[in-house]
């Protein structure tokens, strides 16, 4: 099967740019950042934590505003029919999968959008209920041979379906998809016993990982989490592939170029100042981009290659 290489292997060169002369008046309001991801995610938890520095550097408070629902449908549109003038702005873990995947949503981000930056990017992870009879990957596929689709998955959005269908791909493991509006709620029904695998990048659980009530059984990348050094590489278990997320800002279209500049700047200056750095690493797993707008684009562009691919040879059929 052909080996997919997503975030992993786009190398993103943070180079400098020289910004145009910046409208002095901007921001002269908090500026808000819509997701369409619950809270308590790796999305908004990135930002939370450079919130200082954000509001230093800006002048103003940065808020995020929560609207779940329809695959990230319902926050893109709010984004795309905003007043282009840098207040209102998408934050949002790989839209290009999302638009891939989900055809009747309307928004075409790389189109209908301009691109911010790149805020941090972060591997998947298969994670598994503590008290199942498998701790590996060999056991949970023996495990699946002799119980096919007993194993029940529980999935956040469609872009967990398709990592899921890849890990599927190379392993051969069976399981019954079970859908959940984000992160917090796949928690719950692990710990409740009402599904026994999920994706997700590891903040959502880290907590019950140290506890013991969760295991990782691996990280979809080929290099081993600072944050989860125990756990084994896809690569290491037999899966070949990088699958992880990214999370970003998109402006809507006929934003100025200068408040996107400003905007940009401000974000990847919060985000590579090397406490939040640090922080980000050791809390979230994630790794600090601050890329300017073009390589933003760039991995828009990129990405939604990688994902079509993935789609096409699992033959993955999205839901409408």
């Amino acid at each position: 099967m052909k080996r997919w290489c997503a975030l992993s292997l786009v190398v993103l060169g943070c180079s400098a740019w020289v910004p145009a002369a910046w409208p002095q008046s901007f921001p002269n309001k908090p500026i808000r950042l819509i997701t369409g991801n619950p809270p308590g995610t790796v999305i908004d938890g990135n930002v939370r934590m450079v919130s200082p520095e954000l509001e230093k550097l800006l002048g103003q408070p940065v808020l995020i505003e929560h609207r779940t629902g329809a695959n990230s449908t319902i926050a893109a549109q709010a984004v795309k029919n905003a007043a282009p003038d840098g207040y209102t702005l998408l934050l949002g873990s790989g839209p290009q999968a999302s638009i891939l995947l989900n055809a009747n949503n309307g928004v075409d981000v790389g189109r209908e959008m301009v691109a911010v930056s790149m805020l941090v990017k972060a591997p998947y992870v298969l994670f598994a209920r503590a008290n199942q009879p498998f701790t590996t990957m060999a056991e949970l596929i023996a495990y699946s041979k002799a119980n096919p689709d007993k194993l029940k998955f529980g999935a956040a959005s469609q872009v967990q379906e398709l990592v899921m269908a890849v890990i599927k791909s190379y392993t051969g493991i069976t399981s019954i998809s079970i859908p959940y509006r984000g992160s917090p709620p796949i928690v719950a029904a692990l710990l409740g016993d009402e599904v026994d695998l999920a994706t997700s990048s590891a903040p959502p659980f880290l907590a019950h990982l140290q506890s013991g009530r969760m295991r990782a059984i691996m990280v979809a990348s080929d290099k081993r989490m600072p944050l989860l050094a125990q756990t084994p590489t896809g690569y290491e278990v037999g899966v070949q592939a990088d699958l992880g997320l990214y999370v970003g800002l998109w402006a809507p279209a006929g934003t100025p170029n200068d408040i996107v500049r400003r905007l940009s700047t401000a974000f990847a200056s919060a985000i590579k100042a090397p406490a939040a750095s640090e922080q980000l690493r050791k809390n979230f797993g994630a790794e600090p981009i601050g890329s300017s707008p073009e390589e933003l684009a760039r991995m828009l562009e990129t990405d939604m290659k990688v994902w079509a691919e993935a789609a096409r040879a699992t033959n993955f059929k999205p839901q409408p």
